[in-house]
């Protein structure tokens, strides 16, 4: 369907029927973690294997409060964002969690050592029928106008979930707060960006 891990998974039902169904395997999260990429379970953070007041994406506390500094952190989410808002691809509140991904190129303890990748590994709604994106990219005006403004409410809920885990305690203070907000503008513009590169070359980055 829309990746290649999908696989045909076989059921006993009961002891008369047994069936097929298409379903996606993935590692667990530990086994994901033990390979250097940690999940943000949004929905159930006690499954979390990135840890509050444990796990930080910048090596030293005053790196955190440079604008600059984030940018390699999070393009590559940015990067994954845009691509869903291409597609016109839905997202649902199962389906807001993250990865913490170890930045294999970066030999410099001094800078951050991890980079943040949307992890959409849940696509389901418990209260509605889930469409098959069509993956086709966006073409008409309006709509893709619409799908921009869209980015601001996901990229902000999206920070705020790492901001919760970076800072954690000192996450409502306002110095940080103000910080946030100067973070999710600056993530709005690049993804919105992004998109019209994709568009202008008919082509996802």
């Amino acid at each position: 369907m829309l990746n290649e891990e999908l696989a045909k998974i076989g059921m006993d039902m009961d002891e008369e029927k047994f069936i097929n169904i298409p379903a996606y395997t993935l590692d667990s999260f530990d086994k994901l973690a033990e390979n250097g990429c940690f999940i943000i379970d949004v929905k159930n953070p006690r499954s979390s294997t990135w840890k509050t007041g444990q796990d930080f994406l910048f090596a030293l506390p005053d790196q955190r409060l440079n604008l600059e500094n984030w940018g390699h952190v999070i393009d590559h989410l940015l990067t994954d964002i845009a691509k869903i808002a291409y597609y016109n691809i839905e997202l649902n509140d199962d389906s807001w969690n993250l990865a913490i991904v170890k930045n294999e190129k970066s030999h410099d303890p001094q800078q951050p050592q991890y980079e943040v990748r949307y992890f959409g590994f849940d696509f389901s709604s418990k209260c509605s029928l889930r469409e098959i994106p069509t993956m086709k990219p966006l073409a008409d005006a309006p709509l893709l106008q619409e799908v921009k403004e869209y980015l601001r409410p996901i990229l902000s809920h999206l920070i705020t979930q790492i901001f919760y885990y970076e800072f954690h305690d000192t996450a409502n203070e306002v110095n940080i707060l103000r910080f946030k907000e100067d973070l999710i503008e600056r993530c709005v513009k690049e993804a919105r960006s992004k998109i019209q590169e994709m568009v202008l070359t008919s082509s996802p980055i």
